[in-house]
């Protein structure tokens, strides 16, 4: 009974600590932002280039097929055509047309 009720006070505690970290990171990033420092995460950073992605699903690469060939996730794969719906199921992201 008392592991319980420690267990819950230290991840309370945690809990708390962790919304004051985000609220000192967003903090920072808006003092960033206004001094012209922080302009976030640059689009088009990935491990491989989505042209390469793009070669290789023209010539009828899968989802799966096209990240394991260029060492990226399947998230990451499908991402590279936004303008499509994907469903994600456990083990495989179909593209629909």
């Amino acid at each position: 009974m008392v592991t319980k009720w420690v267990a819950s006070v230290l991840f309370g505690l945690a809990e708390i600590e962790s919304e004051y970290r985000r609220e000192r990171q967003a903090a920072g990033i808006a003092v960033a932002k206004e001094r012209g420092v922080y302009h976030g995460r640059q689009r088009g950073t990935t491990k491989a280039l989505p042209r390469r992605a793009q070669e290789l699903r023209d010539l009828g690469l899968t989802v799966q097929e096209i990240a394991m060939a260029i060492n990226i996730s399947r998230r990451t794969a499908a991402g590279t055509w936004p303008d499509q719906k994907k469903i994600m199921t456990n083990d495989m992201i179909v593209l629909l047309h």
